[in-house]
């Protein structure tokens, strides 16, 4: 298991961190060029087969390239990734259904929050190992998620 969660991941962040458990599966985006791009979702409208989605920051779409949207709900876990399309700069079509109401407006909560980018580099797939309270925030341990660990998980076992 060790060959194939190389990398370990430290941050802070607000009181979300406590909806994850042990080995929850998190995305995680920062900002280094070329990787997932996070912005504030500014409107979600309905049209049909997904929404609309005008966020607050250019985003950089590769021509090459098939590009994902994943939402933070209210409490802080992840909605998607879904497929997305690009309408322009600041707007984006996704397809699917959102199994929660997006914040878009200045309210007593915080606006719903976007990670964008290609399907390959939209995020940096982890699995939390030690959440720990820290004041006001929230300090994360996590390692790098590696599907071949799970390759035979549904194998039947050797004879």
């Amino acid at each position: 298991i060790d060959a194939y969660r190389r990398k370990t991941y430290s941050f802070s962040t607000e009181w979300d961190a406590f909806n994850s458990r042990y080995l929850s599966y998190c995305a995680l985006s920062d900002d280094v060029p070329g990787y997932g791009q996070s912005a504030i979702l500014n409107s979600a409208t309905v049209v049909p087969g997904g929404y609309l989605l005008r966020v607050s920051e250019p985003l950089q779409w590769n021509p090459s390239a098939s590009h994902v949207i994943g939402l933070r709900r209210t409490d802080g876990t992840l909605c998607g990734p879904f497929p997305a399309t690009r309408i322009d700069d600041f707007t984006a079509e996704i397809a699917g259904s959102l199994d929660f109401d997006p914040v878009t407006q200045a309210s007593a909560i915080e606006s719903t929050h976007v990670i964008f980018g290609s399907t390959t580099t939209w995020s940096y797939p982890a699995l939390v190992t030690e959440i720990t309270p820290s004041g006001d925030t929230v300090e994360v341990t996590a390692v790098n998620y590696d599907a071949r660990i799970y390759l035979d998980d549904d194998s039947a076992p050797p004879v």
